[in-house]
């Protein structure tokens, strides 16, 4: 009787290690499947606070992927950036198109997003690599609980939002608070321009950083296509900067520079194509229905190519007539030319 009853023991404790170690698997695979598959919960088929739900698919961002959590959600913002050559009129672009309704789009950073790519990279290429754990870690020196797969989003985004604020009277109002502050411009599609981007140096890399890190965008890139008539722009107003680095000497936008003459510390010729290339490929890496390339010798003197782009963003009667000339001869601003997109310019989707 008492071996039965020994038996019986280790067949239960069998039987309660095998379900421990099964439950456990279990636990594993459907924190995978969250991740991976996280629209519906794999035990409930119900809504999870994991999910890929797109609220801009048939607008703005048809092809996002939203890898929403609780901590985050990077596709409740819609983006519109302007990535550009230097001395190609990313300046007039930036004033035209925050003539948009509801557009907020601030101007150069310094590059500041390509040393927010490096806070990803941290995490990831070092071990252990802390954003892919599955499950909470709970021991050893490295315990955190699990950081959700997107989340790092939103340090990008927030950090866009303090870089590119409302305006001064606004934050000045006694009533801006947190809560104000996303009442104020829920809707506002916000953006930056850049001519640095090429500092990524490789272009699916800076693909990889944008789509992830603002998952529902456009961009407009900007390239030059006469690079002769560039370069001599770079001439006649370039003034960057110099810095020396071992031997070699870079400008602010970290192109090797000509020192042929002492007047000139721009990019050599060679340096202006790579980056028109960088910015190619960075358009088929962003794909289509992101990203819409102009060339500035096409725009400058004709205002339906950039009223082609206002149709590709989807706004409704609204067309440019004109085209200003910020950066002129220099870094003048153009005081003359007004702008009018119509009394009926607008954007049908803004309140989806």
């Amino acid at each position: 009787r008492g071996q039965r009853i020994t038996g019986f023991l280790l067949n239960l404790l069998a039987l309660v290690l095998t379900a421990t170690i099964t439950l456990n698997i279990i636990n594993i695979n459907y924190s995978k499947y969250l991740y991976s598959f996280p629209n519906y919960s794999a035990a409930t088929k119900k809504w999870s606070p994991f999910n890929t739900t797109n609220p801009h698919m048939k607008t703005w961002c048809p092809e996002a992927e939203c890898l929403n959590s609780p901590l985050c959600l990077p596709c409740k913002r819609r983006h519109l950036f302007i990535i550009s050559t230097a001395r190609s009129g990313s300046t007039t672009l930036l004033r035209m198109f925050n003539d948009l309704p509801n557009v907020r789009i601030s101007g150069e950073n310094h590059n500041t997003f390509g040393f927010v790519s490096q806070i990803e990279s941290n995490l990831k290429d070092h071990q252990p690599q802390l954003l892919k754990h599955p499950i909470d870690k709970t021991d050893g020196p490295f315990r955190h609980n699990t950081i959700p797969k997107g989340s790092l989003a939103c340090i990008s985004q927030d950090l866009h939002y303090i870089m590119n604020p409302p305006p001064l009277e606004v934050q000045n109002d006694p009533h801006f608070t947190d809560n104000l502050k996303s009442k104020y411009d829920p809707n506002a599609i916000l953006g930056f321009k850049t001519v640095r981007l090429h500092m990524f140096k490789k272009p699916r890399a800076a693909a990889r950083f944008l789509m992830t890190h603002f998952p529902c965008s456009r961009f407009i890139i900007n390239v030059q296509q006469n690079i002769t008539h560039q370069y001599q722009s770079y001439q006649r107003t370039f003034t960057g900067s110099l810095k020396k680095r071992g031997n070699s000497t870079v400008n602010a936008t970290n192109v090797s520079v000509d020192n042929s003459t002492a007047a000139y510390n721009g990019p050599t010729k060679a340096g202006l194509k790579d980056i028109r290339d960088f910015h190619v490929a960075l358009s088929r890496a962003l794909g289509k229905s992101s990203a819409k390339i102009i060339r500035f010798d096409h725009w400058k003197d004709n205002v339906n190519v950039l009223n082609e782009v206002l149709d590709w963003l989807g706004y409704e009667n609204c067309q440019y007539d004109a085209i200003t000339h910020e950066n002129e001869n220099g870094y003048g601003v153009d005081n003359t030319t007004i702008i009018d997109l119509g009394k009926d310019c607008h954007y049908p989707f803004l309140d989806e």
